[in-house]
């Protein structure tokens, strides 16, 4: 899996590495029994204080992080590998690996099947080391003072590095977007509350923790002059249970044979949602199944004891996030056990200044009769552990961000402004009745044209009310019915909100399911939305809301019919027939969709 551009995150720095450790891995949640700890004195002295090369670094890092004498070991139960020549472009930005990745003795084999054109390792690294040869490299510094130079320069905290910055700040810069993509792999690849990972420049390390807000950095510390420090996080790390060390423990390997009920049903409903057999539906199951590659997750429906869950089976996501701050939402065709029936999971990480939680919003609408909605299965917000002994789970049971709480320590210092803002959130799933297929899946080319010149012109005719007209009419229907009986407005339509279902085989038609209303709201007896402000997908936005930069204007039912419009053209520029040219096209999008202007700190397009 590679990701087309490097993530940048705000991130809080500079936390004591005493408090660092003491705080994530407190001794209260580990043994007591230290008789395997390998003593830190001179641990890592044959690492140089600086080299010519990151290899220079790493390769007596691993011997010393790897040494055992007498069953004592650094960090008993995990081994570190060098990962960075595991690939068929060491150098080349999209195959670049981490340097020293740690991994538990039991998925140690599992190396051997990974590919060196991927980044599977990734898919079982427990933390990883970043190195960089020199101390002067350290691209997590507050700031960076330029040899004959008065000029300091603060790190910046976007891609875009203001006018006049020397090449060194640009090459830390673009080091610490490497850092950051591997941690977004890494929460691709794997069911993750938080992270740790650990910079190196020279022999100064940085210890970082990662959630989905943010990052935590630590004071820099020399290795040779202080191995204590390293080795006590290390000897921690390793003490730590599964969820200590930032797993999700609500997800573990299917068995054999749900695997093979998996497999079973998957490939049924893909049959019956496309109409194909044969190796074309073989091709198509590989979008939702991966071989020996079975996940079963356990769902806490909201309001239900806490001893009464819901297992479903997954694979491979239909949704993948491409960054690290935010929902980093994932989708799932999942099994529900019980029901033996194929669902859809959507894993979400959601805000807490939203009081509405999406499944409720749903089982309210369906309540008020509106149609084209997926119907909710099960929801809620995702427990750290699995209690079953039926008590009430509290606030601190919740997997959710704690990056926040820490912004206002003396210590914070916040990259390129201190006006960041940490959103605190919390982890959510929500299993949907409906699987189907994306616009882009569509079928046809002068039906789709047709129909949504019809739906906004308003004199649909006879001949081109098919397939891709019901399409759209449906997902009108969607928004009309959420405002006249609930009173919502949608505010984020785009090509991946509208999805394709057929509920049997000899439907002809396949129906439009308007989803993903996390950003909806109600709207008042003018039909002005309750919520002020920016919502939704810049490329579909409103010409109002993308005017809006004050983030005051409210939207209503027009901003998304609007957004529908945009949604029709788009499809038709991507996936029907048309005489543009590969650039051609490309500037006709980014020119319609994609500009925007930077304007008093915010951006008009």
């Amino acid at each position: 899996m590679m990701f087309p551009y490097l993530a940048t995150i705000p991130h809080t720095r500079s936390m004591p590495t005493q408090s660092f450790i003491a705080t994530f891995f407190p001794v209260a949640e580990l043994t007591e029994d230290r008789s395997h700890y390998l003593p830190s004195r001179n641990a890592f002295r044959a690492v140089p204080a600086a080299a010519k090369s990151p290899q220079e670094i790493y390769e007596p890092l691993i011997a010393a992080l790897n040494d055992r004498k007498q069953q004592k070991a650094r960090c008993p139960g995990f081994v570190f590998e060098d990962v960075a020549a595991r690939s068929v472009h060491p150098r080349r930005i999209g195959y670049m690996k981490p340097h020293v990745c740690c991994f538990s003795t039991s998925s140690i084999d599992l190396l051997q099947s990974c590919e060196l054109s991927s980044r599977s390792e990734l898919g079982h690294a427990e933390l990883f080391f970043e190195v960089k040869p020199d101390p002067s490299h350290d691209d997590f510094t507050d700031a960076i003072p330029i040899a004959g130079s008065d000029t300091v320069y603060e790190s910046f905290a976007s891609n875009r590095a203001p006018a006049g910055v020397p090449a060194v700040v640009l090459e830390l810069h673009k080091a610490r977007g490497q850092h950051i993509a591997y941690v977004v792999e890494v929460f691709a690849r794997q069911f993750r509350e938080f992270f740790f990972s650990i910079s190196m420049a020279g022999s100064c390390a940085r210890l970082l923790r990662w959630d989905r807000s943010a990052c935590i950095v630590s004071e820099s510390f020399d290795i040779r002059k202080h191995p204590e420090i390293l080795c006590e996080f290390l000897w921690r790390f390793g003490q730590a249970s599964a969820a200590g060390r930032g797993h999700d423990v609500t997800v573990e390997p299917a068995l054999t044979e749900e695997e093979a009920i998996f497999e079973t049903l998957v490939t049924e409903a893909t049959a019956l949602q496309l109409g194909v057999s044969g190796q074309a539906l073989r091709q198509a199951v590989l979008q939702h199944y991966q071989p020996g590659k079975v996940m079963a997750i356990q769902v806490l429906d909201h309001g239900e004891p806490s001893n009464i869950w819901r297992r479903l089976l997954v694979s491979r996501p239909v949704i993948s996030p491409l960054s690290l701050c935010g929902r980093g939402t994932r989708g799932f065709w999942a099994v529900d056990t019980s029901s033996h029936r194929v669902v859809f999971l959507k894993d979400t990480w959601r805000t807490t200044a939203i009081s509405d939680l999406e499944g409720e919003i749903l089982r309210h609408m369906a309540e008020d009769g509106v149609r084209n909605i997926p119907h909710v299965v099960a929801h809620g917000d995702v427990p750290r552990h699995l209690p079953n002994d039926g008590r009430k789970l509290s606030t601190g049971d919740y997997q959710s961000t704690i990056t926040d709480e820490y912004k206002s320590q003396p210590w914070v210092h916040l990259a390129g402004s201190k006006d960041i803002h940490i959103s605190p959130r919390r982890h959510y799933r929500l299993v949907l009745e409906q699987v189907g297929y994306e616009v882009r899946f569509l079928r046809g080319t002068e039906e789709l044209l047709n129909a949504s010149y019809d739906v906004f012109a308003g004199r649909c005719s006879a001949h081109v009310c098919i397939h891709r007209t019901m399409l759209f009419i449906r997902s009108r229907l969607a928004m009309r019915d959420a405002l006249e009986k609930d009173s919502r407005v949608h505010r984020d339509i785009s090509p991946g909100n509208i999805i394709l279902v057929r509920d049997r085989e000899d439907q002809t038609i396949r129906k439009g399911y308007l989803i993903d209303w996390e950003s909806s709201c109600t709207v008042d007896e003018s039909g002005l939305a309750a919520k002020a402000g920016r919502a939704g997908t810049w490329l579909f936005m409103s010409r109002e809301l993308c005017l809006d930069h004050e983030n005051i204007y409210r939207q209503t039912i027009k901003d998304d019919m609007e957004s529908l419009l945009y949604v029709v053209l788009y499809c038709a520029l991507h996936w029907l027939p048309h005489n543009y040219g590969k650039d051609t096209l490309a500037d006709c999008i980014a020119a319609f969709f994609k500009h925007r202007d930077a304007f008093r700190n915010s951006s008009v397009g």
